[in-house]
């Protein structure tokens, strides 16, 4: 019996394709992990600056709210994930736009290309490579804002921490609370201590308690940690023991970034094993092919 040829033919392509998925996953990992501590800008040079876009993108977002529901658009949109980032909900959405219609067209023009070369292709290729090139390119622009928004968690979660522990110092050490609160958002550095501080300026200027600067910022921005500072700095203001219940919240804030490194630790190295165990699958099949060609080949007796 003759080896069916086709077979054979795609058996190395296969391997290869698996061998370069492996290193191609090993690169990425390497890279995210390298450039991780490094504020990503790649989706700001992708942002659209025609006004036509924008309102198309703001119209998009209202439809999307009044068909899907206030709760399923936030997460769709990722509402609350820019709002951390300070970012503009109906520019994103452009921005997967242009990402969405770029993948399409360049998987329409790699397929007229290859028609246009001779080569034969199933009449659903087009429509299928439109559509994954289309869903790759939507998601794609996902990313940026996920690896960043998880930045931004962590600084925040340790920050708060830290600033817990000055004011808690500084109100050991003798200092009115008002005064500690404000010294210790100047003390530090970042984009947290920053926005702690200004929301205590403004909260100073309005002639409010400082608790009222807190809340407008954990409405701002949807970050546990800032209603939890909040929460504390107002029970400290009304009567709780300032000193106690800074030091529990600092101590619960230091104990869950732990156990968040220790899940990131866990996480990366999952994602180290899984480019080593595809390229050693892919040499696996690049071994035994011969072996299977020449099975193949041997003709059976009737």
């Amino acid at each position: 019996m003759n080896p069916p040829v086709g077979a054979l033919a795609v058996a190395p392509a296969l391997c290869g394709a698996a061998f370069g998925a492996g290193i191609y996953l090993l690169g990425r990992h390497l890279r995210r992990t390298r450039d991780a501590a490094r504020d990503d800008r790649s989706e700001d040079r992708l942002l659209p600056h025609s006004y036509r876009v924008y309102r198309l993108a703001v119209g998009l977002d209202s439809a999307t709210e009044r068909v899907l529901g206030r709760s399923r658009s936030r997460r769709l949109l990722l509402t609350d994930e820019l709002a951390i980032l300070g970012r503009d909900p109906a520019l994103h959405t452009a921005t997967r736009m242009l990402r969405l219609l770029v993948a399409s067209g360049t998987a329409t023009a790699l397929v007229v290309v290859l028609t246009a070369a001779g080569v034969s292709l199933p009449g659903l290729l087009l429509p299928a490579a439109c559509l994954l090139c289309g869903v790759l390119g939507f998601l794609s622009a996902d990313l940026p804002v996920h690896r960043r928004v998880a930045a931004r968690r962590r600084e925040v979660r340790a920050a708060v921490a830290a600033y817990l522990d000055l004011v808690r110092i500084l109100l050991v050490g003798g200092a009115p609370l008002y005064s500690a609160l404000r010294t210790a958002a100047g003390a530090g550095q970042g984009w947290a201590f920053g926005a702690i501080s200004s929301s205590l300026d403004w909260a100073r200027s309005h002639g409010l308690p400082p608790d009222a600067g807190l809340a407008l910022l954990a409405a701002r921005v949807p970050l546990a940690e800032f209603t939890d500072l909040r929460l504390t700095v107002g029970s400290a203001l009304r009567g709780a023991s300032p000193v106690i219940a800074l030091r529990s919240k600092a101590v619960h804030l230091r104990a869950t970034e732990a156990a968040q490194v220790r899940l990131e630790t866990s996480t990366a190295d999952a994602a180290m094993e899984l480019p080593a165990a595809v390229v050693a699958l892919a040499f696996v099949a690049f071994l035994t092919h011969p072996l299977l060609a020449v099975l193949m080949s041997v003709e059976t007796p009737l």
